[in-house]
């Protein structure tokens, strides 16, 4: 089973959106509250009848004051097949469920999923886990979700696209001493870290856990070195 785990705010509404609707709410005085970007809505269902076995996991906040037959209602009337929804991510609880962090409430529906073969995230927040990335797409919540993403979505929900890759030898084989290895990140390019740092990340992704410092200043200057190419 495929499964798509879909926030609301900053993906299917959208900044844009609400000043939008809140002109026309003016004018004629109908609340449209419930109403979300057209554009960012027509991509999700584009998304489903792309990948015909893919059902949606709601993970928004909405979930915790609506009932999944609210949570359908309201994505039916934006244009999104209700009929794919499956469930909603668990609820946070001091004693019982995982913590605020979506990529834990995620991580703990997976759990409880093992049927699950592929997924993807789409969220305009960042609290997913390490191990997660590969199948996080962020938002910008001025825009929701958009077609670039929306095409990538797809790649990668049919198996046609690796977003991040590791190359180089295995994590404890020998290797000469100071050697370094690649990381790739969604294509984009590439930075490197030592043989250390590599095996530390490796177990970090195994434990779901953060990367190092070391690696942490490594995807740093992999990405101030990508931003300055691209003035």
């Amino acid at each position: 089973m495929k499964v798509l785990f879909l926030d609301f705010d900053g993906v299917l509404n959208s900044t844009q959106e609400v000043i939008y609707h809140g002109r026309l709410e003016k004018k004629d005085g109908n609340s449209r509250y419930y109403d979300f970007c057209p554009i960012a809505c027509s991509n999700v269902q584009y998304i489903l009848e792309e990948v015909l076995d893919l059902k949606i996991v709601i993970s928004s906040t909405w979930r915790l004051g609506n009932t999944l037959e609210r949570l359908r209602e309201i994505l039916q009337n934006n244009g999104i097949d209700s009929s794919r929804v499956i469930g909603v991510t668990p609820e946070h609880d001091e004693n019982t469920s995982p913590s605020r962090v979506r990529g834990d409430q995620i991580k703990a529906w997976l759990s409880l999923h093992p049927e699950v073969t592929q997924y993807a995230i789409i969220d305009d927040d960042n609290d997913m886990l390490i191990s997660q990335r590969p199948f996080f797409f962020r938002t910008d919540r001025h825009h929701g979700l958009q077609w670039k993403s929306t095409k990538a979505i797809i790649k990668l929900l049919n198996g046609k696209s690796s977003r991040v890759k590791i190359t180089g030898m295995k994590a404890g084989s020998r290797r000469r001493k100071n050697a370094t290895e690649k990381i790739e990140i969604s294509n984009n390019g590439f930075y490197t870290i030592s043989n250390d740092d590599f095996d530390r990340l490796i177990s970090d992704l195994e434990n779901d856990i953060e990367p190092s410092e070391a690696v942490k200043r490594a995807r740093q200057n992999f990405l101030a070195l990508k931003n300055k190419v691209k003035e």
